[in-house]
């Protein structure tokens, strides 16, 4: 890598999570789609050719810095009008319209989990959390950020889970119900579990960061590595659950990474500090999209792609909607429970019974 490249990647990094675009507007824009393009060429461009596009599948196996690249926010080219401040998808041509994008910590941990998940007993479907940290304003640009000394209310994360719980009939818990307790207690019962909460990141003390279940409640990394976890799917709707500590020939020592230790194969998990209105309606999008049938990077892109059309220009900007990666596994989630499958079974057998009995009444020798 040049140092030319590197400046770029740095540039892009500082741009795609910051939330101080608003001073100096055409600069920051500027800034970010040379350094979007820049990395592009770095990483993308060279293996592309032949490549098919529009939804085809990248894996991204990453190193070093470029554990925190979000490549759904790579421009394939740069805008034609570089004064123009748009970060729609009329004016930027982000890589999230050509892929699927997720990630893996590394080809033996896929491998491991795909033959691991071969033999997974299914559980429960959905459980969300959504602890409660007091009254706040309901704007835009409220985020899940983390000051452990005063957390922020979150006004959005209690809708978030009880839209996604009614979507796919799930069970949610709210407000103090959102316990550590509580979620040690049925963690291990659900193949989805679904946190809207808050998140610390500590890079100088990975297995130290925090996410919590109220102000002062709740796990450490290392508390996640006691877990036996049986769930399919661990989306973290918080602050930077993908970053923390990067250690040569290990990667990021992340939340994200220590519920992938605890048996996790799929994690839906962050980059940065997000904006507490636009990931509730980016998440429930995202179940939306898991239920009709579709992998979980296709639903993640999905959902990226439908806020980027009906979002206020303002609203717009990567930071808002490109901090969420998938990682691990990707198969599509079956979200008929064990009730229904069981009704299916007896109706099924109810039906070949009663053909089984009217067949043989068909064929009594008459006298």
């Amino acid at each position: 890598v040049t140092e030319a490249q590197y400046q770029a990647l740095e540039t892009f990094l500082r741009q795609i999570s910051s939330f101080s675009f608003y001073q100096e507007a055409e600069l920051a824009f500027s800034e970010f789609t040379q350094a979007a393009f820049a990395v592009y060429s770095m990483l993308i461009e060279p293996i592309e050719e032949g490549l098919p596009r529009t939804g085809s599948k990248l894996i991204i196996v990453p190193d070093g810095l470029i554990n925190f690249v979000s490549f759904q926010a790579l421009l394939s080219r740069l805008p034609e009008d570089e004064n123009k401040i748009d970060y729609s998808l009329n004016n930027l041509s982000y890589l999230l319209e050509d892929y699927q994008i997720r990630y893996a910590y590394s080809a033996s941990q896929l491998a491991f989990f795909r033959k691991k998940n071969q033999s997974r007993s299914k559980q429960k479907g959905f459980v969300g959390f959504a602890p409660y940290f007091g009254e706040g304003n309901d704007v835009a640009d409220a985020r899940r950020t983390c000051e452990e000394e005063n957390l922020a209310p979150l006004t959005e994360n209690e809708y978030e889970v009880r839209a996604i719980a009614k979507l796919v009939n799930g069970k949610s818990y709210i407000g103090e119900k959102a316990n550590v307790s509580v979620f040690k207690k049925v963690a291990d019962q659900y193949s989805i579990l679904h946190l809207a909460t808050h998140a610390c990141s500590q890079a100088d003390a990975p297995l130290y960061q925090k996410i919590f279940f109220g102000q002062e409640d709740y796990l450490y990394t290392f508390d996640l590595y006691d877990l036996d976890l049986a769930a399919d799917l661990v989306v973290l709707s918080a602050c930077e659950t993908g970053i923390g500590r990067l250690v040569e020939g290990e990667g990021v020592l992340s939340l994200a990474r220590g519920f992938a230790y605890a048996g996790s194969p799929s994690i839906l998990t962050t980059l940065w500090s997000v904006s507490d209105r636009s990931t509730a309606d980016i998440m429930v999008e995202y179940y939306r999209k898991l239920q009709e049938g579709q992998s979980k990077s296709q639903a993640l892109r999905e959902a990226q792609l439908d806020y980027l059309k009906d979002q206020k220009p303002d609203l717009m900007h990567p930071v808002y909607w490109a901090g969420f990666v998938q990682v691990g596994l990707d198969e599509a989630i079956d979200f008929r429970s064990k009730g229904w499958m069981t009704y299916y079974i007896l109706a099924a057998l109810i039906f070949l019974l009663g053909i089984f009995f009217i067949r043989k009444r068909s064929i009594q020798p008459t006298r």
